[in-house]
């Protein structure tokens, strides 16, 4: 990858994360762009500034929270200021990653110290106006991985993938994944 950046190549890494959940390991390399959060968003590496986003519609984001409200499931919102779990999803969901063979040191410390948490959607969501790239949906349980799939057709302004543990990943439609 060096090579091909001295050979006037543009590497652009594209790992599907958030910008808050990259390996370190990109930073040895040069680079110009960083495609992030499954495509909904290309950074410019020295300046930060975003070149092309892809940003998740508050609308669809309060739809979203309320058709998924009563099921057993953890939320990663990848917004421009960082990941935001509400907080007792966040705790359950670091209570299954210690105990399952996905146990990481990188994970973990990622969840235990660089998610921000929230208590209350509605209130995070007209309080902080975030910006929201990327929801990764985690499932607890059978009834909610066979039922929330189906009821994402409601949001035709989503785009909707099976990440590899069968999870989802959602962004806005125009996400170049």
């Amino acid at each position: 990858l060096c090579r091909a950046a001295q050979m006037g190549y543009y590497v652009v890494p594209s790992t599907g994360r958030s910008l808050y959940a990259l390996p370190p390991e990109l930073d040895r390399f040069p680079h110009e762009y960083r495609l992030i959060n499954s495509g909904a968003a290309v950074m410019e590496q020295t300046s930060g500034r975003y070149i092309y986003s892809a940003e998740i519609s508050h609308d669809s984001l309060a739809n979203f929270f309320q058709m998924i409200d009563g099921y057993d499931v953890a939320c990663n919102l990848a917004c421009k200021d960082g990941p935001y779990m509400v907080r007792p999803q966040r705790d359950r969901f670091l209570e299954d990653l210690c105990t399952t063979h996905r146990r990481d040191a990188f994970w973990l410390d990622f969840y235990l110290n660089k998610v921000k948490t929230f208590d209350d959607f509605q209130s995070w969501l007209s309080d902080s106006n975030p910006t929201v790239f990327k929801i990764n949906l985690y499932f607890r349980d059978e009834k909610s991985r066979s039922e929330i799939p189906s009821m994402m057709k409601a949001f035709p302004d989503l785009f909707v993938c099976h990440s590899p543990g069968g999870d989802l990943e959602i962004t806005d439609v125009h996400a170049t994944k």
